[in-house]
């Protein structure tokens, strides 16, 4: 297991160095003696994701949460690579999987909002949202989104609103000022 051990500490210096290529080959190597070994997959999956691989991302990012399905950072990246691979379905289970282990973490919430916004669901995803901002008050993004889907849902004075606390967090934030009209 010795040998192992220094296989995974050189692939995640390879990571944390930015030679995503010898790190992907450092996850194989360690998955050819440990298959099932849960952080080597779940990093594997997050260098197939910024490869742009979401498909292959998320299958290995399964495998990962197979292994240790109490662990949220595993599962919300799962969320994220299905979600990134056209899996809406699959991509909302993680998040609310990840909402009931933390609901008191912005994350989850937020990312579900946006799942269920674009599975077409604008009424669970402005919960979703609200749900996000009293997480996390200072969160501009989710404002932002929050105040987008209200819009989407003829909720004017509730979107402004939620859209204005975006801009006084974030004044750069161009979509908060575009979407107000300014």
């Amino acid at each position: 297991m010795k040998a192992v051990d220094a296989v995974i500490a050189a692939t995640l210096a390879h990571y944390q160095a930015g030679r995503l290529a010898a790190a992907e080959a450092g996850c194989q190597a360690v998955l050819e003696q440990a298959p099932d070994h849960a952080a080597i997959l779940q990093l594997l999956g997050l260098l197939l994701l910024q490869r742009g691989q979401a498909a292959a991302a998320s299958a290995v990012l399964e495998r990962s949460v197979d292994a240790r399905p109490a662990h949220l950072a595993t599962r919300m990246l799962a969320g994220q690579a299905a979600r990134a691979a056209g899996d809406g379905a699959r991509a909302l289970a993680h998040f609310d999987l990840a909402v009931l282990a933390a609901p008191a973490q912005a994350a989850g919430h937020f990312h579900r909002g946006n799942v269920l916004f674009s599975l077409g669901r604008a009424q669970d995803a402005a919960l979703a949202f609200r749900q996000a901002t009293e997480c996390d008050p200072a969160s501009a993004d989710c404002h932002l989104n929050l105040g987008l889907v209200l819009l989407e849902l003829d909720a004017r004075e509730a979107a402004e609103a939620a859209l204005e606390r975006a801009t006084s967090l974030a004044p750069g934030l161009e979509p908060a000022w575009f979407n107000l009209g300014v």
